[in-house]
């Protein structure tokens, strides 16, 4: 197949998606993924996972030996999935000693959006464990933002954060003009669509809504791309690799942007 090693200037990444409902793996050889696969189902991660990555392997070929980093997407999202995603790829770094790359979940979700120009991602549906962010694209050119959104021509309009769904409809009316359509991306943009379908239809009808005084069309991406897909982990993975960002395995940590559950719950007691 001509897939490069270790070593080389073409890297091959084993990527792993675990951060919502779906888990995927990907082998990326450069800029080319080489292998996909992905289940969405809930609660199968942690059985899951390792036999994906063997067959991934096994699909393309090539032994674990042969890989130049492991890829896994790091959040924001479940915690559960996250956790077991970001464990797995520390035991697979430390038994072969290569390097893990720990690429942001909304990177992945703004790469497959690209064609759009106002991008809303909305992670988590239980309530109190919704994160959002909102990145417009910068029409004067290069953004010159630092983060990933620059890279691609965002400006990230509305930061990374805790929100519910109310509060971040009202951050986006701030931001995006009236005329202009927000694509949705994220485990949670159906439900936040149907939350400002009817906040919507109330403004229609004439009820006072606090702080919303018009409003912006609110639509959900194409169902393929509104979760993360492991290819394009690899993709990136495989870009922040060549980049020198790989990571010791022992620091391979999922990254957080609220608590989790328990913790919210159960943090302030003694």
């Amino acid at each position: 197949m001509g897939i490069s090693s270790r070593g080389e200037a073409t890297p091959l990444v084993l990527a792993i998606e675990t951060s919502t409902v779906l888990l995927g793996v990907s082998v990326v050889a450069g800029n080319r993924v080489v292998y996909e696969t992905a289940l969405e189902r809930p609660r199968v991660h942690s059985k899951m996972l390792l036999p994906l990555c063997i067959e991934a392997l096994d699909a393309v070929g090539v032994s674990r030996e042969d890989l130049s980093c492991i890829a896994v997407s790091a959040g924001p999202g479940s915690f559960t999935g996250l956790r077991i995603g970001c464990a797995t790829a520390q035991g697979l770094g430390f038994s072969l000693g290569i390097t893990v790359v720990l690429v942001p979940t909304f990177e992945v979700y703004l790469y497959q959006c690209l064609h759009l120009d106002a991008v809303a991602i909305v992670q988590g549906k239980a309530r109190g464990q919704t994160v959002c962010a909102l990145y417009v694209r910068e029409t004067r050119g290069p953004s010159g933002q630092e983060g990933f959104w620059g890279r691609y021509g965002y400006r990230e309009a509305i930061t990374i954060g805790p929100d519910d769904f109310s509060r971040f409809y009202v951050e986006i009316l701030k931001r995006v003009p009236s005329a202009e359509t927000t694509w949705v991306a994220g485990d949670a943009a159906a439900e936040f669509c149907d939350e400002v379908l009817k906040m919507r239809e109330r403004f229609i009808r004439g009820e006072a809504l606090p702080e919303i005084e018009r409003l912006v069309e609110v639509r959900p991406v194409d169902e393929y791309w509104r979760l993360p897909r492991p290819g394009i982990v690899g993709l990136i993975g495989s870009r922040m690799f060549l980049e020198g960002k790989g990571q010791p395995p022992s620091l391979a940590l999922p990254q957080y942007y609220r608590k989790s559950q328990a913790e919210a719950a159960f943090g302030n007691r003694t």
